[in-house]
């Protein structure tokens, strides 16, 4: 909630657009759940993306099984494959991470160097 709640309040302070029409994407959304909140607060335009396998297979369940629209499952492991997808609009609003940060399991590096990209 507290996530959710200061994307609703930033982008609207910071960059002058609303939840609404904003493009966003969030990195390792593994069940959707952060991704899901923000569509059910009235998001259009969410890419979540997961980049492990049986994560990517639950997050488009879960999206599924919601019945929204608002929001795209995309599998990408960027620390395997660092080129930014096709998929992935060439303008965000907002980059989205939570629970993204385990210095035994994932390169730190590779990600600020994702986000940097995005």
């Amino acid at each position: 909630r507290v996530l959710l709640l200061w994307s609703q309040t930033n982008l609207e302070a910071q960059l002058g657009a609303t939840l609404r029409g904003a493009k966003i994407i969030e990195l390792g959304a593994g069940t959707g759940f952060l991704a899901l909140s923000l569509a059910n607060a009235g998001a259009q335009n969410i890419l979540a993306v997961e980049g492990a396998e049986h994560g990517f297979m639950n997050l488009e369940h879960n999206i599924s099984t919601s019945r929204t629209t608002a929001v795209t499952p995309l599998q990408w492991d960027w620390e395997k494959q660092p080129d930014i997808p096709s998929e992935v609009p060439p303008v965000l609003d907002l980059v989205l991470g939570s629970d993204i940060v385990y210095p035994r399991h994932y390169n730190g590096d590779a990600l600020c160097g994702t986000v940097f990209r995005l």
